[in-house]
């Protein structure tokens, strides 16, 4: 209660004498889009918290038609367009109309405010160089009524180029169905609380993420302009030796230059760890911008066998909290290093785990095999197709990848 009561206090020292754009909203033009639960399932007071958050976000931003835009809908079973974005209003009447919304009540369908919010956020509403940043805040879950309709327009809103962050409150919100909603990476689009009042703890980094958004840069890559592809590449961090791993490296980065990543097309992975949150592992979600994903590269790893890299990509990089899309082509890309000697474990394990990959989890796999120590045969037949394994230095394995890589995508 006290927090709530200095909010409010600060409010009115905002209102009087006016409020400064913190640091990363100095002079930033953004498109922002409020969608506030306005439910039964929640007090008046609790609604009010919801709306001091609001406001305190607001008191950050640098308000004005030519810099940061704000509105906001209160939705339940209905919508409720309470600020249009194209409002005029100075930062002080913006404050006091978020303060002064009314609560609405009814039933939880977060799909009318993701709806609201698209509408707001459309094209023809927004300007083509601002960022749109939509936030969606709540304290339920869909129903079985509407949980479809809820992922569809959180899904199109992503793919329109919103930037979506999600806010969940209490105990009765499904963290799945958050995760679904957010846009990635999650650990900058996706926050939670277990009560209103405590919503005062996410303001500041809250506010420093969505300051952080950005329009993705022009990409240059040409490789995968016409599908979403989710790709994790495996290898053996332990058995690649300083020039093969530098190598390696090089790879990776070419590669990712020529991919369609910016604009979210193509999502890479690395597993060359299988401890989670160790070594070099980089999860599908983890980097959404080409230079993110290039700096993972060069985090130091642990030792791991092959096939039990293989396995970790296979059960914990293709799902959807680890930032796969479930309408993504899966790819899994091995770099073998190492001899597979015949009636050794490795070689019964490594095919255990491409097979899984290729028929049981729907992926398409691909072999680069360097050196000259290897049975042709055997690689083969554990990938997609015989053309899916390059025999080959991993320096001159860079374009022959890419062709066959991005020739359908």
């Amino acid at each position: 209660m006290r927090k709530y009561y200095s909010t409010l206090l600060m409010l009115l020292v905002c209102v009087t004498a006016g409020c400064e754009a913190a640091g990363g909203w100095k002079g930033k033009q953004a498109e922002v889009y409020f969608v506030v639960d306005g439910t039964s399932s929640m007090w008046k007071s609790e609604f009010q918290l919801q709306l001091s958050l609001v406001a305190d976000l607001v008191s950050d931003m640098d308000i004005g038609p030519n810099r940061t835009r704000v509105g906001m809908g209160v939705y339940a079973d209905r919508f409720d367009p309470v600020i249009p974005l194209s409002n005029t209003f100075d930062k002080q009447t913006l404050l006091s109309k978020i303060r002064d919304t009314e609560h609405i009540r009814g039933q939880t369908d977060m799909s009318k405010g993701l709806q609201g919010m698209r509408d707001a956020l459309a094209p023809s509403h927004t300007r083509p160089f601002a960022p749109r940043i939509g936030v969606l805040l709540t304290d339920g879950h869909s129903s079985l009524y509407s949980l479809s309709q809820t992922y569809n327009n959180a899904s199109h809103a992503r793919r329109e180029g919103i930037f979506l962050f999600v806010v969940g409150i209490g105990s009765r919100v499904k963290d799945l169905e958050l995760r679904d909603l957010s846009s990635d990476p999650k650990r900058q689009f996706l926050f939670k609380e277990k009560n209103f009042t405590l919503l005062w703890r996410i303001k500041r980094s809250l506010s420093y993420n969505m300051a952080k958004v950005s329009l993705y840069q022009d990409d240059n890559g040409t490789c995968g302009q016409t599908a979403k592809v989710d790709t994790v590449f495996v290898y053996d961090e332990f058995n690649l030796g300083l020039d093969l791993r530098n190598s390696v490296h090089k790879f990776l980065n070419t590669v990712a230059n020529d991919l369609r990543i910016n604009p979210g097309n193509v999502r890479v992975g690395v597993v060359s760890d299988s401890q989670p949150g160790a070594g070099n592992s980089v999860h599908l979600g983890d980097y959404i911008l080409r230079e993110e994903f290039k700096q993972a590269l060069e985090r130091k790893t642990s030792k791991k066998g092959i096939d039990e890299l293989l396995r970790h990509a296979r059960e914990k990089y293709f799902i959807t909290s680890a930032g796969h899309r479930i309408d993504a082509k899966k790819r899994l890309v091995l770099i073998l290093n190492e001899p597979v000697p015949k009636g050794s474990l490795l070689r019964s394990g490594l095919a255990e785990q491409l097979y899984r990959a290729r028929f049981m989890d729907d992926m398409e796999v691909y072999i680069i095999r360097p050196g000259s120590n290897y049975d042709k045969e055997y690689l083969q037949r554990l990938a997609s197709t015989p053309q899916h394994v390059l025999f080959t230095d991993i320096d001159s394995a860079i374009g022959p990848f890419l062709q066959l890589f991005c020739k359908d995508i």
